[in-house]
């Protein structure tokens, strides 16, 4: 894991606001790359997305900690399930 990862997770872990390069965490625990919220809390439950851009090792990156990527025969998988671009995940 990366060390802006790290950090990142860390903080929106603790729910404090954190903000480096293209990474940035809010205090409600919305994780937004380049301006994309890529992780979100509703109700309790937290949601994780690409932000409609498909992945990138970026994304993936930044995803890693709550999220598993992988490709089969081209398809997109997120935690061994299916996957479409833009779509949110329960991941807890």
């Amino acid at each position: 894991m990366r060390k802006i990862t790290a950090e990142a997770f860390h903080a929106w872990c603790m729910g404090k606001p954190f903000n480096k390069s293209n990474t940035s965490v809010d205090e409600a625990g919305n994780v937004w790359l380049h301006g994309n919220l890529i992780v979100k809390r509703v109700g309790g439950h937290t949601f994780v997305s690409d932000g409609g851009w498909g992945w990138s090792m970026t994304t993936r990156e930044r995803l890693s900690p709550w999220a598993t990527f992988s490709r089969q025969n081209w398809e997109a998988f997120m935690n061994d399930s299916p996957y479409k671009s833009g779509t949110w995940v329960k991941v807890s």
